[in-house]
C-alpha cells in the first residue's frame, strides 16, 4: 500500500516527477502526530503564561484598589479637614473675633474638594465598599444642605456679630461639628480599609511567585505527561511492527494477534490513519501474499534436507567403497610387480631354455646321454612354461577383475 503524496504525478511534457520531501513532510499524518506532543505542551506552556498573567493582574487589580482606597480616604481626611477649619472659623464667633477672610478660605477650601468632583466619583466607585459609598453620599448631601445656610450665617456675622452668633450656636455649631466628626470618623474607617488591604496587596505579592512557580511546574507536568500519552500510541505500535519484522526473519509467518483478521487491520487503519497504519497494512498485506510461497519453500527446503541426509549417507558409503577399490588397486598393482617380476623370470629363463638348446644343439654329437639330459631339460622347460602358464593365465584373470574394478570406478566418479 503506497501514500498518494509518495506516487509520482505525470509533469505537462508527459514526464513524471517526484513530489518535494518537504511538501510530504508538511502533508504527513505521522509528522502531525508526533508533533501533536511538542503543540499539546507548547498549549500547556501557554496556558501556563495565562495563568501567570492572571495573577499578575489580580496582583495589579489588588495595587489599583489599594490606590484608590488611599486615595478616596486622602480626599474624605481633606474634605473632614477643611470642614473641621470652617467650624474653627465660625467658632470664632464666640470670642468676638470672628475673621470673615478665615472662614473664606477655609469654605473655599472645602467648596474646591467638593467641587472637585472627586468625592462624587467615590461615590460610584464599585471599589470601595457599598456601606462606604453610602456613608459618604448621605455626608455630602448633609454638607451640600448645610453649606449655603453657613454661606449665610458667615454674610451676616460681617454686619450683626450677636446674631450671627446666637444662630451659630443654637442651631449650626452642632450640625456642623457633627458632620465633621462624621466625616473624620469615614476617613478613618477607609484609612483603616485600605491599610487592611494593603496587607493583603503585600501577601498576595508574597506569595504570586510561589503560585506562578507552582503552576509552572504543573503546566510541565501536565504538558510532559500529556505528550507523552499522545506518543505512547505511536511507540507501542512501532515495537509492535519491530517485534513482528523479526520474528518474520526468524520464519514466523503466523499473523499477529492484532491482525489476526482483515478487518481487525482495516479498523486499525482506520483509527490510525498514518504512515505506521499504512506499514502496518502493508506488512499484514505482504504477509498474507508471502506465506504461502515461504512455506512451500520451507516444505522445500525440509525435504532437500532430507535428501541431503541421504547424499550424505550415499556419500558416506562410496567413500567406504572407495576405500576398499583403493585397496583392491593397491593389491592389484602388487600383483602386476608380481606379475613384472615373473616376466623377467620368465625372459630369464627362455634366455637359459635357449642357451641349454644352443648347448644341446652344440652337445647333440656328444651322444645317447647328452640328449637324454637334453630330454630331461626339456621336461623341465615344459614344467617351467607350464608353471608360466599358468602364472599367465592368473594374471589375466586378475587383469579381467582390474578392467571390472576400473569400470565401477568410473561408473561411480560418473555418479
Amino acid at each position: 500500500m503506497q501514500n498518494a503524496a509518495l506516487t509520482e504525478t505525470p509533469a505537462p511534457g508527459g514526464s513524471t516527477r517526484k513530489p518535494s520531501a518537504t511538501g510530504y513532510v508538511w502533508r504527513s499524518t505521522l509528522f502531525w502526530r508526533m508533533m501533536s506532543g511538542g503543540l499539546v505542551a507548547f498549549a500547556t506552556l501557554v496556558i501556563t503564561v495565562v495563568l501567570s498573567l492572571v495573577v499578575l493582574g489580580g496582583i495589579a487589580r489588588q495595587n489599583s484598589r489599594m490606590q484608590i482606597a488611599f486615595e478616596s480616604a486622602n480626599n474624605v481626611e481633606q474634605f473632614a479637614s477643611n470642614l473641621k477649619g470652617m467650624y474653627q472659623a465660625l467658632d470664632l464667633l464666640k470670642a468676638g473675633d470672628f475673621s470673615a477672610r478665615f472662614y473664606d478660605v477655609q469654605s473655599e477650601r472645602a467648596g474646591f474638594v467638593r467641587r472637585s468632583k472627586q468625592l462624587d466619583e467615590l461615590r460610584s466607585q464599585m471599589e470601595l465598599p457599598e456601606l462606604q459609598r453610602k456613608r459618604l453620599g448621605t455626608l455630602l448631601n448633609r454638607y451640600d444642605a448645610l453649606n449655603p445656610q453657613l454661606t449665610d450665617l458667615s454674610r451676616l456675622a460681617r454686619t450683626d456679630l450677636s446674631s450671627a452668633l446666637l444662630q451659630w450656636q443654637g442651631t449650626y455649631a452642632g450640625q456642623l461639628n457633627a458632620l465633621s466628626d462624621d466625616v473624620n470618623a469615614l476617613s478613618v474607617t477607609m484609612n483603616a480599609a485600605a491599610r487592611i488591604q494593603q496587607e493583603e496587596t503585600a501577601q498576595t505579592q508574597e506569595i504570586a511567585p510561589r503560585q506562578i512557580v507552582v503552576i509552572s511546574l504543573l503546566g510541565l507536568v501536565l504538558g510532559i505527561t500529556l505528550a507523552l500519552l499522545v506518543l505512547r500510541s505511536l511507540v507501542r505500535r512501532i515495537a509492535g511492527i519491530r517485534s513482528d519484522i523479526q520474528r518474520l526473519a526468524h520464519g514466523d509467518l503466523t499473523l499477529p494477534d492484532r491482525f489476526l483478521s482483515r478487518a481487525a487491520a482495516q479498523r486499525g487503519t482506520k483509527m490510525f490513519a498514518d504512515e505506521v497504519g499504512m506499514l502496518e497494512s502493508a506488512y499484514v498485506e505482504a504477509l498474507r501474499t508471502l506465506r504461502p510461497p515461504l512455506q512451500q519453500i520451507q516444505q522445500d527446503a525440509n525435504r532437500i534436507s532430507a535428501a541431503s541426509g541421504e547424499i550424505s549417507n550415499t556419500a558416506n558409503y562410496q567413500a567406504t567403497a572407495s576405500t576398499q577399490q583403493a585397496a583392491a588397486v593397491t593389491q592389484v598393482t602388487v600383483t602386476v610387480e608380481e606379475l613384472n617380476q615373473t616376466a623377467v623370470q620368465i625372459a630369464d629363463a627362455a634366455a637359459s631354455v635357449a642357451a641349454a638348446a644352443e648347448q644341446a644343439l652344440l652337445s647333440a654329437g656328444h651322444g645317447q646321454e647328452a640328449v637324454r639330459d637334453s630330454i630331461i631339460g626339456m621336461a623341465m622347460i615344459r614344467s617351467r612354461v607350464n608353471d608360466i602358464t599358468a602364472r599367465i593365465l592368473a594374471l589375466s584373470a586378475q587383469s579381467q577383475r582390474i578392467s571390472e574394478i576400473i569400470d565401477l570406478i568410473d561408473t561411480m566418479a560418473g555418479q
